[in-house]
């Protein structure tokens, strides 16, 4: 820059040297004559205007609105030289515009003080960015052109109207104000010339500097001779010269920055043209778009891989940004930040596809727009490489953190390299505690040697090892757990890493397994009891029976007797013959007992007519009734109905329960045997209620179990073994029907019978009505024997 300001100053030199030498030649420093007045004239009209397209230029090329307003100037300058030339031309041919006093017609004060009004004022403006268009400047040029021929006018009437009021001294005073705002104007372009550097500025500071020196000149013409009115035009000539040198000098300069950034750009090109292969043949995905996401490029693997060859299809294609919502929020990260890096989810034909996407933003200096570049890697295989293994390291943490068996890695010498959460949670502790720590440190003695010998033969042998041993839980209390270890080899690159040891707590299945062996030696010797039992009440009913027998023998004999001794023993033959039956009652119901036990009670199945069976039985009872003053009532509801059953054990069951019913129902009660069909489930269902004492509620289960009674006191008012209802249920039970009770403590009882009607047809041996004789007799005997009246 120096270099350039240097030679400015040699060509002003040379330059003011020739214009003095030619307005000499022409006169125009001497005493004004009409053609050297047009010839001055016609010189700064032809300089102002050029000057005036140098600065408009040089706004369009800056945008210093303080070069416009030198433009301004200088356009109003042309008109008003404009408008002096034709008035000269006219005052030659006595047609003058303006007929002004000698001595006055020359002057320009008026308008250089507007003139330099207007620049300071856009000098105050001038930090604001005030952006005009060509074509406005234009109009703006040409106004100020008309502007300038109206100050013309005004700058002759004002000077007339002090002529005539002899008001010399204002001129003087306004002149000196003119100077001291082009002082002002010159310091302002001298301080942007010593920032921008610019040559151009340069020259204007130069013509502004011969600008005040004409109107020095002018100036002093007032205080002594007008020839320094004609000084001051060549200076004013000079002054509208030297910024067309400057143009001059900044388009040459100008010229060879563009030479030297033509070499520049063919450098770029080539250096553009080695990147424009690289991207146009590299695998990553590359594209550069404009701010609205439009794109500008798109590079041959972009367009290969997601099947996108124009700027439609680009439109439609969807990327799922991960943390952001739009491109919009994309870019302006990557304008923040210099750069922006981003997962991405792209639906290309094949698929979706994961992408890593950076974007780099690029700003036009001309245009202040901003393109970004998006490269985007293919991470798909990555990614599912990625999320694969952090589902299995998941599955593997999970497996391992809620898992019960103790798991842990050991080296070689046994030593802990990794054990699970379950294993710090048996033993207390935090994890790096047992981090080198033997495994065996918490073994009970007896087993330490041989887990060192089970992890040293996995070691040598690459097998797997099973076994059991005893720990430790609490070395204070010495409380210890059984466990099932299990001892694999590490395979791969964890060959040399030793083995995983994974042991469980059988402590509760140890103690199962001990409970289950007692209990089956417990199982056994029930068993071992109960056939003993069994054979004990079996040998013992058989060994009764024949001693009955032969006093019942003997009682028949005594009753054939009709002798003297008749009435002696005639007294004792009935409570003797009535205990006989409950010897010989209790006898029945054990050996009964015993067989179904053992399951060799048979049932001789054959078809009856159950309404006449039970009605029968219930008859026979009748008098047992009425010896205890109770009544015994048979109702039915069906007149005949044949059912497959053992009629035997059927009367036993009837007999039973009305044994029970007479023997717990006080004087003047009542007994009701009813029958009745249930057509859904096809059974007879047999009911036999009384209003006797009842039973209580929390006894009622137990009635039907073997040897229990309701009034177990030794004061019992009724005799029983405990085992009559027992039976009942299990008879009841081998003809597939059910028994059930209601009773309430002094209302009575109910016993309902399920029987089935068909269910034992499989059963039958017989289906005619067998004909019952007085067997049934001997039966009621027998059954009612703990009856006594």
């Amino acid at each position: 820059m120096k270099k350039g300001t240097a030679l400015i100053n040699f060509m002003l030199a040379i330059f003011t040297i020739i214009t003095l030498l030619v307005c000499r030649r022409l006169g125009l420093g001497s005493i004004a004559t009409q053609t050297n007045v047009i010839y001055l004239y016609s010189s700064l009209l032809i300089l102002s205007s050029l000057v005036c397209l140098a600065n408009v230029s040089y706004y369009l090329y800056k945008k210093d609105i303080l070069i416009l307003a030198l433009a301004v100037k200088f356009a109003i300058s042309s008109g008003l030289w404009f408008t002096a030339l034709v008035n000269s031309f006219s005052r030659r041919n006595s047609l003058a515009i303006v007929a002004a006093n000698r001595g006055f017609s020359e002057e320009t004060l008026i308008s250089n003080l507007i003139i330099a009004c207007i620049i300071l004022g856009s000098n105050i403006r001038r930090n604001s960015n005030l952006m005009i268009a060509t074509k406005r400047i234009i109009e703006i040029m040409i106004s100020c052109a008309f502007f300038g021929a109206f100050l013309y006018f005004l700058d002759y009437n004002w000077l007339e109207i002090i002529h005539v009021n002899n008001e010399l001294s204002v001129p003087f005073y306004l002149s000196f104000i003119l100077i001291l705002f082009n002082f002002i104007i010159l310091y302002f372009l001298y301080k942007d010339y010593r920032k921008s550097g610019s040559i151009y500025v340069y020259t204007i500071c130069i013509s502004y500097y011969f600008t005040i020196i004409a109107e020095i000149f002018r100036l002093n013409r007032r205080i002594f001779v007008d020839n320094f009115m004609y000084l001051s035009n060549i200076y004013d000539i000079i002054s509208y010269s030297v910024p067309v040198i400057g143009i001059c000098c900044e388009f040459i300069i100008k010229i060879k920055v563009l030479n030297m950034k033509i070499e520049e750009e063919r450098i770029y090109q080539n250096k553009l043209m080695k990147y424009y292969s690289i991207i146009e043949s590299i695998g990553n995905l590359i594209a550069i778009v404009d701010e609205n996401n439009n794109p500008e490029y798109l590079n041959p693997a972009f367009k290969r891989l997601l099947n996108f060859y124009n700027k439609k299809n680009y439109s439609e294609m969807k990327f799922d940004f991960k943390g952001s919502s739009s491109y919009k929020e994309i870019f302006d990260k990557a304008i923040k930040n210099h750069g922006v890096a981003v997962k991405t989810i792209v639906n290309d034909v094949k698929g979706k596809k994961f992408y890593d996407m950076s974007v780099y933003p690029i700003k036009n200096e001309f245009t202040g727009e901003n393109t970004f570049v998006m490269l985007l890697s293919d991470e798909t295989d990555n990614i599912l490489l990625t999320k694969h293994l952090v589902n299995s390291e998941r599955k593997f943490r999970n497996i391992t953190n809620n898992i019960s068996d103790l798991i842990c890695q050991l080296d070689k010498s046994g030593k802990i390299t990794y054990c699970s959460p379950s294993y710090t949670k048996m033993f207390g502790g935090l994890y790096q505690d047992y981090i080198g720590v033997s495994w065996i440190h918490n073994i009970r003695e007896n087993y330490i040697m041989q887990v060192i010998d089970d992890i040293n033969s996995c070691v040598k042998h690459r097998d797997t090892v099973t076994n059991q041993c005893e720990m430790i839980v609490d070395s204070l209390s010495q409380k210890c757990i059984w466990v099932e270890y299990v001892i694999s080899p590490l395979n791969g690159a964890d060959y040399n890493n030793g083995v995983i040891l994974s042991a469980r707590d059988i402590t509760r299945r140890k103690k199962a397994e001990e409970e289950k062996e007692c209990e089956s030696k417990k199982l056994q010797d029930t068993i071992e009891y109960d056939k003993v039992k069994t054979e004990f009440f079996s040998n013992i009913s058989h060994e009764l029976r024949t001693p009955i027998n032969v006093i019942f023998s003997i009682l028949q004999i005594t009753e054939l007797q009709n002798n003297s001794t008749e009435d002696y023993f005639k007294k004792y033959n009935k409570p003797l013959k009535q205990n006989c039956y409950r010897l010989l009652r209790l006898i029945n119901n054990l050996i009964d007992i015993t067989k179904i036990d053992s399951g060799f009670l048979k049932l001789t199945i054959s078809r009856y007519d159950i309404v006449s069976l039970i009605e029968n039985m219930t008859q026979s009872v009748v008098p047992y009734a009425e010896a205890k003053g109770l009544s015994l009532v048979f109702d039915t509801y069906e007149e005949e109905k044949m059912v497959y059953c053992d009629s035997d054990k059927v009367e036993r069951i009837i007999l039973n329960l009305l044994s029970n019913a007479i023997k717990f129902t006080p004087r003047g009660g009542r007994i009701i045997v009813t029958i009745s069909i249930d057509e859904e489930k096809n059974n007879v269902v047999i009911s036999v209620k009384d209003n006797g004492v009842g039973i209580p509620g929390d006894m009622i289960e137990e009635v039907f179990e073997r040897f229990r009674q309701v009034d177990k006191s030794l004061t019992r008012q009724n005799e029983g073994s405990g085992i009559g209802l027992s039976l009942v249920k299990s008879l009841v039970e081998l003809h597939k029907g059910t028994i059930e009770l209601k009773s309430k403590v002094g209302e009575g009882s109910e016993f309902i019978i399920n029987l089935p009607i068909d269910a034992n047809k499989d059963q039958c041996s017989n289906i005619n009505i067998i004909q019952r004789g007085n067997s049934n007799i001997e039966t009621i005997n027998v059954e009612f024997s703990d009856i006594y009246e």
